[in-house]
């Protein structure tokens, strides 16, 4: 019997029994191709991603993941613009010098070759600032080289609309060791301090207030970022990359659901507008995404983040307008868009339709997103996968 190696992904399914509208908010907005009010979504998983099991195994079996506590001090800062040693427009460096009192970092640029001690410290933090879409450049050009002995040092961030997951991937870097940090807090520049941008809701059973989009961070200089970044009266959570990287996807879905249901209406539309008008869409589509990131990379969203999303957007996202650009949606949307072509290319079918049919809408009828090329989704699906069907949600909604 031979059996052929195909991508296994997870499979799911939109069916809509009504093409009622949603309601309109108090301005005239256009509508996306595909109300999905009262839509039931068929799910199926199957695991294709051999390391979170083995992360796991390494977590239970008590294996050192170098992770001694490690304290703030010096630290070197990778700025993004090769032109210049104090990059003006780099926010993100702005707001790191800003968090250290003591003002005794050293910033370089890429391609310059790092330093054998930062203030007498032969162990440092090395922070790359650089902006994902110039990531890849800057680690091709220096990580065998210049980076290599110093490889465990860097530290990486994931902002709005910003992860790169997929490019530290590509040079061996997403592992336990390497430090990431979500970044949820403000980097105003000017004179402005950095802001915790996380919010607080209600109680859990412990009696504790729950909280949305938290700044988190793994790896080997957790515990360094995060003393600066709680100096500055930013909350910070440490924690393994395994669960590292639910706080993360989680960003990501929210970052690629409520700005693509929001950008492609004909007015300016916020965060707040999509959480208020538009939740049945807003709904259905991060739940095909969450169950794309089940099947397709065995990432698992912490139960409540439809909760911690909805939270988020109603008080943080009135003054956020919602918006896609090529350059973004390379590092939030693109992940989910590449799945969704593969599936529909093997035959199996999209695992998330929604999401697919509404960058189709935002390039083809919005005139957006200029160099995205959008699947053909009219491809007969002719294989199956094992489907999982049942209540995952706790209001009884599959």
């Amino acid at each position: 019997m031979t059996f052929s190696l195909l991508p296994i992904l997870l499979i799911s399914t939109a069916f809509s029994p009504s093409n009622a509208f949603h309601p309109f908010p108090p301005h005239s907005i256009t509508h996306p191709p595909h109300p999905t009010k009262n839509s039931l979504t068929k799910l199926g998983v199957s695991w294709s991603n051999g390391q979170a099991i083995q992360e796991y195994q390494d977590f239970l079996s008590g294996k050192s993941q170098n992770l001694n506590d490690r304290d703030d001090g010096p630290s070197l800062i990778i700025t993004g613009n090769p032109d210049a040693a104090n990059d003006n427009n780099n926010l993100l460096l702005d707001a790191l010098l800003k968090l250290n009192p003591n003002n005794d970092d050293i910033v370089i640029r890429p391609g310059d070759p790092l330093p054998a001690t930062v203030a007498g410290r032969d162990e440092f933090p090395i922070y790359v600032t650089a902006p994902p879409s110039q990531l890849s450049s800057i680690l091709s050009s220096n990580l065998s080289n210049n980076w290599d002995a110093k490889r465990d040092d860097l530290v990486f961030f994931t902002t709005d609309k910003g992860n790169v997951e997929e490019v530290l991937r590509r040079y061996g870097l997403v592992r336990d060791g390497t430090t990431q940090v979500l970044a949820c807090f403000s980097t105003p520049g000017a004179v402005l301090a950095p802001q915790d941008l996380s919010v607080t809701y209600g109680l859990d059973a412990a009696g504790e207030g729950k909280k949305a989009m938290e700044t988190v961070t793994c790896g080997k200089w957790r515990d360094a970022i995060a003393k600066r970044l709680e100096g500055g009266g930013i909350g910070v959570k440490r924690m393994f990359h395994r669960e590292w990287r639910r706080h993360m996807w989680e960003k990501t879905v929210f970052d690629a659901a409520f700005h693509l249901i929001g950008a492609i209406r004909e007015e300016k539309t916020t965060v707040w507008d999509v959480a208020e008008y538009y939740g049945d869409e807003v709904e259905e589509m991060v739940w095909q995404l969450s169950g794309l990131l089940r099947g397709a990379m065995a990432v698992t969203l912490t139960y409540g983040f439809e909760e911690r999303m909805f939270e988020y957007a109603l008080k943080m996202g009135k003054e956020s307008v919602c918006e896609i650009s090529d350059e973004t949606f390379a590092f939030t949307n693109e992940v989910f868009l590449d799945y969704s072509s593969k599936g529909l290319k093997a035959g199996f079918g999209d695992p998330a339709p929604m999401h697919t049919e509404y960058v189709a809408y935002a390039v083809d009828v919005r005139g957006l997103l200029k160099t995205v090329t959008v699947p053909d989704t009219n491809v007969e699906q002719t294989r199956k996968t094992i489907m999982r069907q049942g209540n995952l949600r706790a209001d009884g909604v599959v």
